[in-house]
């Protein structure tokens, strides 16, 4: 449990703290009020995809899911072997 808390945190932080640093280094140096200007609406919209990457954050710390995850991705071996054929009927 405490490692799916830390992959939560972990998200949740990494698309919010770049946004909260230029805010924080804007209101702290105001000859720096143009500092990240071009990014701050990026940043601003990618806040709103956590909920969307929340749910694959969570599927990938279940560990009895990823037998059936890999069993799905492995590809069926072709053999080729030789095939042994009877003639039918004829008569001698």
């Amino acid at each position: 449990m405490i490692i799916q808390l830390l992959a939560i945190s972990t998200l949740s932080l990494s698309i919010n703290l770049p946004q909260s640093l230029i805010l924080l280094i804007q209101q702290i140096h105001p000859t720096l009020s143009n500092f990240g200007i071009e990014a701050e609406p990026y940043f601003f919209y990618l806040t709103d995809y956590i909920i969307l990457f929340l749910p694959f954050v969570c599927l990938g710390h279940l560990p009895e899911l990823w037998p059936k995850v890999f069993f799905l991705c492995q590809r069926r071996q072709r053999r080729v072997r030789p095939i042994r054929t009877i003639a039918a009927g004829g008569g001698a």
